[in-house]
């Protein structure tokens, strides 16, 4: 695996490595379910939307088909200590960079290993039938075929305007656009 590849997972293994680096905030949730944790990664922040659209495999504007259960990734040293992911198959509505086909699946971080929600980067799931512009980097081999986001700047969700996952400067500055506009941003980025 090239370092370039290695660095591409980086996202994903935020993940993992993302408890154990960060300081937790909790956020208040429903009564039937336990707060979830905030989580922050220390994954890189990009300064321009060319850098941002270049890290990225793909950009998509996707609508959220269904959200099933995914894996548990847990510590060698301790199988009670790990994380859950929850896939995320996506209806492609426009590819803005890239090759796709018209369904993709994200893996997200959903819970620790005990049941306690959290989300990582701003990732606030997303319900069935909710839309967004999706930053996403690939998985590394054919028994991994999931995208990830590349990071917290990694998707603006559509709810008539533009809320990103992210907190930072330039997913203010993205998030000040239309979604037509941030739509064509992309393609002047990746070249299109």
């Amino acid at each position: 695996m090239t370092l370039r590849r290695l660095s591409r997972w980086a996202p994903a293994g935020a993940i993992v490595l993302a408890a154990a680096v960060v300081g937790m905030v909790e956020l208040a949730g429903d009564d039937d379910r336990p707060d979830a944790v905030v989580l922050e990664s220390s994954a890189a922040l990009f300064d321009t939307l060319d850098d941002l659209v270049a890290a990225s495999d793909l950009v998509v504007i996707a609508t959220v088909n269904e959200i099933a259960e995914g894996r548990t990734i847990t510590s060698p040293d301790d199988a009670d200590a790990g994380i859950r992911t929850r896939l995320v198959e996506l209806g492609v509505i426009d590819v803005l960079h890239g090759n796709a086909s018209d369904q993709l699946i994200v893996e997200e971080a959903a819970a620790f290993a005990d049941g306690t929600p959290i989300v990582l980067d701003g990732m606030t799931e997303l319900g069935e039938a909710d839309s967004a512009v999706w930053f996403l980097v690939a998985g590394g081999s054919e028994t991994m075929p999931y995208f990830a986001a590349v990071n917290s700047q990694g998707r603006f969700q559509i709810t008539g305007t533009l809320d990103p996952s992210g907190d930072d400067p330039l997913s203010q500055e993205l998030a000040s656009l239309s979604s037509q506009e941030l739509t064509e941003a992309v393609r002047n980025a990746s070249g299109g």
